[in-house]
């Protein structure tokens, strides 16, 4: 089966032929449109050089011995700048326009404006066209980069200088160890971390996101939202920093998205599938928030509401077998 951008192309090729076909059935109104205009241009040309030669004959009997002063001198000093336009314009546009000299142009032939030519020229190149061409490519400047997948994303780039992150997600226990150097880097630098995850303990929530993870049941589910919050609490602490902060929401609801948002430059976002299989494989995107009032607003508003909606824990979680003791 064809591809969306053949298909697309093939049907632009298609509206061009019948467009373009009607100018064949116009050659002879366009030939004589042709030589209209060019009669119109040599007319004028010819009419330049009839005023050329009146204000040279008018500056010869004007130009008399003790007559340099008045409205005769002032005519004096104005007509050879007159003569020299007159002059010097159908030249030059017969050299730029009909020679197309200076631009890098061979001299174009009739034949190369015949409209059964331009007519096939266009065809061509719009046959030519590659198969991945599309007309809503983004050149977009809040959009900085693009992975296909998540696991793709080069992180120390987007956190590697970072001060603060916001970070929305069910958990990321193994993002921490895959990132641990940057995230420690980041404590170490009296940066802080607001992260904010779905609440282990509100059922109707949790049950929810479980469905969306079919390689964890609930309870492995919540194990991971608390060994996430356990992992970023030891790097504070390994941190050493008086100035290091973590602050931790659980959200009592089903988050569509996971972000990253670094300082109030960058937001790193991805969204969560139906249904994955084994890992996370959906793609993601760096926004470049600094690029839009807009969009930072959007994000302040998400983050804003996030906090209002969510509670903190009731303590710091502790290790299962602290639990268990």
């Amino acid at each position: 089966m064809p591809g969306a951008a053949t298909i697309r192309r093939a049907g632009i090729v298609v509206r061009l032929r019948r467009r373009v076909g009607r100018v064949d059935s116009r050659d002879w109104e366009g030939q004589v449109g042709k030589d209209l205009r060019d009669g119109v241009q040599w007319l004028k040309a010819v009419v330049a050089v009839l005023l050329a030669a009146l204000a040279l004959v008018a500056y010869l009997y004007l130009d008399e011995p003790g007559q340099e002063d008045g409205l005769r001198g002032l005519a004096l000093d104005l007509l050879p700048e007159v003569i020299l336009v007159l002059i010097l314009a159908p030249i030059g546009y017969y050299v730029l326009q009909r020679r197309g000299l200076g631009k890098g142009m061979d001299p174009p032939s009739d034949e190369d404006w015949s409209p059964g030519k331009l007519k096939q020229e266009i065809v061509d190149a719009v046959a030519e066209l590659p198969a991945y061409a599309n007309p809503l490519a983004t050149s977009a400047p809040e959009v900085r980069r693009f992975w296909p997948s998540h696991r793709k994303v080069a992180w120390e780039d987007v956190i590697g200088n970072a001060e603060s992150l916001d970070i929305v997600v069910v958990y990321y226990e193994q993002w921490i160890d895959d990132n641990r150097d940057e995230l420690l880097s980041v404590f170490q630098r009296g940066g802080s971390v607001r992260l904010y995850m779905t609440d282990p303990e509100d059922v109707a929530a949790i049950e929810a996101t479980a469905a969306r993870f079919p390689e964890h049941d609930v309870e492995r589910l919540r194990e991971k939202i608390r060994g996430t919050a356990r992992k970023f609490e030891a790097l504070r602490r390994q941190a050493d920093s008086y100035n290091a902060h973590l602050d931790i929401w659980l959200f009592p609801g089903v988050l569509n998205y996971a972000a990253v948002r670094a300082d109030d430059d960058y937001v790193l976002l991805s969204v969560y599938e139906h249904k994955r299989e084994r890992r996370i494989d959906s793609p993601a995107v760096l926004l470049d928030i600094k690029q839009s009032p807009t969009l930072k607003r959007f994000w302040d508003k998400e983050l804003r509401c996030l906090t209002r909606e969510s509670r903190r824990p009731d303590e710091l979680f502790s290790e299962p077998e602290e639990e268990a003791a």
